[in-house]
């Protein structure tokens, strides 16, 4: 059972067997008070073939893959939201554990390699927050979550970030530009300069991601109902 109101606010818009997941993902969005309700069910009779075995042994199959795909849509932040968090925690701390050279830990010697898993961590974590977040504002039904990511990641708020982050990864690839061009347009080896210029990159891209959200965010905003 389901209130005609909560129906039509849902906009339902499966065609097959994915219905059912997409009206529990949406009244988890829409913060509907649910309650399970135990039910008998019975056999086919005698002699009935099931729609679901009339279409053959493949429709099973496609309906899980129906209703996988409906949750991965309709339940994408959850599914981007905490893993991406991970994700950029680890990266980020690998990539401010090395920022001035090698670590070693133990017998193990962390370097440029693990810089660089951190660098992809972080970029990737990064990723899946801001599409996580976008998806909260798609899902979103109260019209709050929108507004408090607008507030959070303000014009003024965003800029000054990008620019300071720009000017701090300038600071940071200065050296490793230098060498290259002191010594003939050749690398001269990996050092610390080529830590700071890891992290400046990173927080470079970093800071791209940060701006093209914002404004993700503030179109969102303009083009949905409020």
């Amino acid at each position: 059972g389901i209130s005609t109101d909560a129906l039509h606010r849902m906009n339902l818009r499966s065609q097959g067997w994915e219905y059912a997941s997409e009206m529990v993902l949406k009244s988890v969005h829409m913060k509907l008070r649910t309650a399970e309700v135990p039910i008998h069910f019975h056999k086919d009779p005698e002699g009935r073939l099931s729609h679901m075995k009339r279409r053959g042994w493949l429709e099973p199959w496609r309906a899980g893959w129906a209703n996988l795909k409906a949750m991965f849509v309709y339940g994408v932040d959850f599914f981007l939201g905490k893993p991406g968090a991970l994700l950029f925690a680890a990266g980020l701390v690998l990539l401010l554990a090395l920022i001035g050279g090698p670590v070693r830990v133990g017998p193990v010697q962390l370097s440029t390699n693990f810089m660089l898993l951190g660098f992809g961590l972080a970029i990737l974590g990064q990723s899946m927050l801001f599409s996580a977040g976008l998806a909260k504002i798609l899902f979103d039904y109260s019209g709050r979550v929108g507004l408090k990511f607008q507030r959070l990641f303000s014009h003024s708020r965003v800029v000054g970030f990008c620019l300071a982050a720009m000017l701090a990864a300038a600071f940071g690839l200065y050296p490793l530009v230098h060498d290259f061009l002191r010594h003939g347009y050749l690398p001269e080896g990996i050092g610390v300069q080529t830590h700071w210029a890891i992290f400046s990159i990173w927080l470079l891209i970093a800071a791209f991601q940060t701006f093209s959200f914002a404004l993700m965010v503030r179109a969102l905003r303009l083009m949905l109902p409020s």
